[in-house]
């Protein structure tokens, strides 16, 4: 997970998984205010349980993004990138959802670091949110190369049945009596054992590396 703290609002991008399914989350926050509306001091604190927005890319909006960020970065300039989500469209519950990347105004500069572009997530609602965070070059390649892997590891994950990784790791996880017996058996028989994909490739090993944080079904955004 990757995340960009600024005095407003905050802009995470992470991999998540649910029983049956791998999906990417973008998602933003507003910053939680003290007595005088400033961010609070310390640990920087954002208020993702009432103000969060979800927006849930494909892999090819996550190649879409990382394309921008590229051109943002090296151009400095170029049309703003917009990604709608209307979950109505395939009667579905949700409210309509949009993601925004586009450069950074010079006339608006006024803080020392340089900024290059700006992120928005907008949520169309009864009370509509808006939240932007301002990118650096850092941030900018960051995100490009993220997005460029998150896009990869969907498309390979939507590519791999997950019964298969599951009877893979069964068999991994399998005594090593039990695994020379079977070893055994198939040499007798001149069988060829179902090839096992590799092991970066199994849930379980997602899940050890990190690349993976667990949710509910009732988490995924429509």
């Amino acid at each position: 997970m990757h995340v960009i703290y600024r005095k407003k609002a905050a802009m995470r991008f992470r991999l998540a998984t649910t029983a049956n399914d791998t999906l990417a989350f973008i998602e933003s926050a507003a910053s939680l205010s003290g007595k005088e509306g400033q961010a609070q001091k310390g640990e920087r604190r954002y208020d993702w349980e009432n103000s969060k927005i979800c927006f849930c890319p494909s892999p090819q909006e996550l190649l879409a993004i990382a394309a921008k960020c590229e051109e943002i970065r090296l151009m400095r300039k170029g049309e703003a990138l917009k990604l709608y989500h209307d979950p109505q469209k395939g009667d579905r519950n949700g409210n309509p959802k949009e993601f925004v990347l586009q450069p950074y105004a010079p006339e608006n500069q006024q803080a020392k670091m340089k900024f290059m572009a700006v992120m928005t997530l907008k949520e169309k609602n009864d009370k509509p949110k808006e939240h932007s965070v301002i990118l650096t070059r850092t941030d900018l390649y960051t995100i490009q190369v993220l997005a460029t892997i998150m896009s990869v590891m969907l498309q390979r994950w939507t590519s791999m049945p997950l019964a298969r990784t599951k009877e893979a790791q069964k068999e991994a996880n399998k005594p090593a009596s039990s695994l020379q017996q079977v070893e055994q058996k198939d040499t007798d028989s001149n069988s060829i054992s179902p090839e096992q994909p590799p092991e970066a490739e199994t849930e379980s090993s997602l899940f050890e590396h990190g690349m993976f944080e667990g949710v509910e079904e009732d988490d995924i955004p429509f």
